[in-house]
């Protein structure tokens, strides 16, 4: 996924696309849609296309900025980002992506060393904040037009019980995956901070 951020499949008569982004570490699925890499970039975020109308919609945002599909808004799935061994452990069946892809290269290899290590963003950004470090994780809501950022590190000892957000949003911590995570109603995913406030610099945050 470093290597090529989208993977487009078909499950259960669904089309997907699973789309990840390494330079804010957003993994976001989305449904009923062919997606492709642009090669550019907003907020340091993966911009992608629509393959059937060549729509531009950046990652996170998850709406198209220009084309035939102008406005239209992605419909979301929810995505586990977990280890190997804590997935395997809860789906000893699964199945897994191959790395026999045709294209020449290194899979064992991170295009971007140092990356997340460090506090330097390595593109603008349309809207920065100091409330957290860059690259703390947080987990992005998205919920009748309105935003919120939940900081992961710390949750489990100041929300032993979950957390409610205007008596409408639950987040939880799933200690099977080690994630944050709302009910599948609810359109949410952990990124970068960084990123996350570049978009929605009126997010509510929850530290």
């Amino acid at each position: 996924m470093y290597w090529h951020e989208i993977i487009n499949e078909n499950t259960n008569n669904q089309d997907v696309s699973i789309t990840y982004c390494p330079l804010t570490e957003s993994i976001i699925g989305y449904k009923d849609i062919e997606l492709g890499v642009s090669g550019e970039l907003y907020n340091s975020n993966l911009v992608m296309y629509d393959r059937l109308s060549d729509s531009r919609i950046p990652q996170i945002f998850g709406k198209a900025i220009e084309g035939s599909i102008i406005n239209k808004e992605l419909e979301t799935f929810p995505i586990v980002v977990t280890t190997w061994k804590q997935w395997k452990t809860m789906n000893p069946t699964t199945k897994v992506l191959s790395r026999n892809t045709g294209h020449s290269r290194d899979y064992n290899i991170n295009p971007y060393p140092g990356y997340d290590d460090i506090l330097r963003v390595w593109f603008p950004l349309a809207a920065e904040s100091d409330k957290l470090s860059t690259k703390d994780f947080v987990l992005g809501i998205e919920h009748n037009n309105k935003f919120y950022a939940v900081k992961k590190k710390g949750f489990q000892d100041k929300y032993p019980n979950g957390l409610t957000i205007n008596e409408e949003i639950t987040v939880t911590y799933n200690k099977d995956y080690n994630i944050l995570e709302t009910p599948e109603n609810i359109k949410s995913f952990e990124v970068y901070w960084f990123a996350w406030y570049a978009y929605h610099p009126d997010t509510e945050l929850y530290e």
